[in-house]
């Protein structure tokens, strides 16, 4: 899952997880829009470690994937509109812009199929709205979603980030001074991709030239 191992320190963002549990009992598709590197594919790890259920990850991380390929290994065909062996799962389908193309299955997917598998669940994840102002194949304003401004990290999160023991996930122990910890977390808004490995380096090699 995107570099982040649950065996390993890490942020466990149990507030943003609680929703998105909480989204998932009272509808069937949740969108998690956002840009890259705001941390979709880790809050998916996240949330398949906490629920007691079937998470089955699909990335669709190449353009022009077709969703209706993707799904039928899962029991679901899109093509003759039909399901077998629905049970209580969520599929979550991660860097979903990728198929918005595929505009057919995913009409097909959210307006008939859906009502064949009421135990099954999706999690769309994507990075961008569909053009024309969609924020998926279909329209999705009206199911619980997460964008942007829920992912990011909130300061006491940036600095459990930057202070974790885990040289991996956070600064080196000689740079966790206070002061550098709050210009970093100012300077990254809360977004995760800025609080990465490589970024944390540079200010390593600034340091030392300095």
């Amino acid at each position: 899952y995107d570099g982040i191992d649950l065996e390993q320190p890490h942020l466990k963002r149990k507030l943003l997880v609680d929703r998105l549990v909480d989204y998932c009992c009272i509808s069937k598709f949740v969108p998690l829009i956002a840009p890259p590197g705001s941390g979709k594919t880790s809050l998916l790890a996240l949330f398949a470690d906490r629920v007691d259920i079937e998470c089955i990850y699909i990335s669709c991380d190449t353009k022009g994937h077709n969703l209706s390929r993707l799904l039928m290994p899962h029991g679901i065909d899109l093509e003759n509109q039909s399901v077998t062996g629905d049970r209580p799962r969520v599929i979550m389908l991660d860097d979903a812009q990728n198929t918005y193309l595929d505009y057919d299955s995913w009409a097909i997917l959210v307006k008939v199929v859906s009502r064949y598998i009421p135990q099954t669940r999706f999690i769309i994840a994507a990075t961008h709205s569909l053009k024309g102002g969609y924020d998926s194949g279909v329209e999705f304003n009206s199911f619980p979603m997460l964008r942007r401004h829920d992912l990011l990290l909130s300061d006491e999160e940036s600095r459990q980030l930057l202070t974790c023991d885990d040289h991996e996930l956070g600064l080196a122990e000689h740079l966790q001074f206070d002061g550098l910890v709050r210009i970093i977390s100012s300077e990254c808004n809360g977004l995760i991709a800025a609080l990465r490995k490589p970024y944390r380096e540079y200010i390593d090699t600034v340091l030392l030239i300095r």
